[in-house]
């Protein structure tokens, strides 16, 4: 689902290959729901530094990526919503030592396109999802034991999603007043700040964080 800390993972694993495999070329690309074919091929002409801006059809573009790929070339892509053409790419698993890395919210998507290895990202545990409140509340932040409880109560709407604990906390750091944090929680409490049809959990803390980033 989204806010689980698929994007993180990748951004994660991508940092280790430019770290460790210096050997291996490695590209990070968020594909998103408005796919656009050129668009992929023109970032992946960008990390191997070949320039194929003077082509117009997608096939030449992707024949001369398939030659200039070479081996030893991994592609991640994040947020993918839709099976993707691999050779519209310039086929990078025909190659030599290539790889592909995918994130998407859907399992379909990942037996559409092959995979291999199917890893599930899970949500936080209760005591994770309250380390890293902690965490991006501010180390140097003690809180009174009332509002240590409602601070757990705001981590625990966010029901292990990464993404709405980080965006909340922040929202909320360098904040001391018991009354504030009470009345947020009512806030966030709230079912009006969800919308019928609303499908993901993380977007009433994220849509009530970024509106009270907005008024500080």
């Amino acid at each position: 689902m989204g806010g689980v800390g698929k994007t993180a993972l990748a951004k994660h694993i991508y940092n280790i290959i430019l770290q460790k495999y210096q050997e291996k070329r490695v590209c990070l690309i968020t594909v998103s729901q408005e796919l656009s074919i050129k668009k992929l091929q023109d970032e992946i002409a960008r990390s191997i530094c070949l320039d194929i801006s003077d082509e117009d059809s997608e096939d030449m573009r992707a024949a001369r990526l398939n030659r200039a790929i070479g081996n030893n070339f991994i592609l991640i892509l994040d947020d993918v919503w839709q099976n993707i053409c691999l050779e519209k790419l310039g086929d990078p698993l025909s190659l030599s030592g290539c790889r592909l890395i995918l994130t998407t919210r859907s399992l379909e998507v990942c037996c559409r396109m092959g995979c291999q290895e199917k890893v599930e990202v899970q949500k936080l545990q209760a005591d994770e999802a309250w380390d890293l409140f902690k965490q991006k509340l501010g180390l140097d932040m003690a809180l009174a034991p009332e509002v240590e409880e409602i601070a757990k109560s705001m981590a625990k709407v966010c029901d292990g999603l990464p993404l709405g604990i980080i965006v909340l906390a922040g929202s909320m750091r360098g904040e001391t007043s018991i009354h504030v944090w009470r009345n947020e929680l009512d806030k966030l409490r709230d079912p009006s700040m969800v919308q019928d049809g609303e499908e993901d959990e993380v977007f009433k803390v994220l849509k009530y964080s970024f509106d009270r980033l907005g008024k500080n």
